[in-house]
C-alpha cells in the first residue's frame, strides 16, 4: 500500500481498498529523529538522557527505500527464530 516509486502511501488503493488515510502512521525517512529516549529508559539501557531514536527500517523496507531492489531484481528475505 505504499507507492514506492513516488515515496508515499498509495492512496488511490487506500481508497479502492476503503481504508481511511488518517489510520497510517507519518511516513519517514530511516534517519529521520522520530523522537527521544523515555525519561525512565536512560538508567535502565545505561544510555544518556534525550538520546535522539531513529526512525529506522526493517530489511525489506530499507532495500526499497535506498535502491538496492529494481523491476528487475528480487528481494528475499530469510530469517529464524528459536522455537
Amino acid at each position: 500500500m505504499y507507492d514506492v516509486l513516488a515515496d508515499r502511501w498509495f492512496y488511490e488503493l487506500l481508497d479502492e481498498l476503503g481504508l481511511r488515510h488518517d489510520l497510517l502512521p507519518v511516513s519517514r525517512r530511516s534517519c529521520d529523529v522520530s523522537g527521544h529516549l523515555h525519561p525512565t529508559a536512560p538508567t535502565a539501557l545505561r544510555l544518556s538522557a534525550g538520546l535522539p531514536v531513529a526512525t529506522g527500517a526493517a530489511d525489506t523496507a530499507a532495500c526499497l527505500q535506498h535502491g538496492l531492489v529494481s523491476a528487475s531484481t528480487t528481494s528475499v528475505v530469510i530469517f529464524s527464530a528459536p522455537l
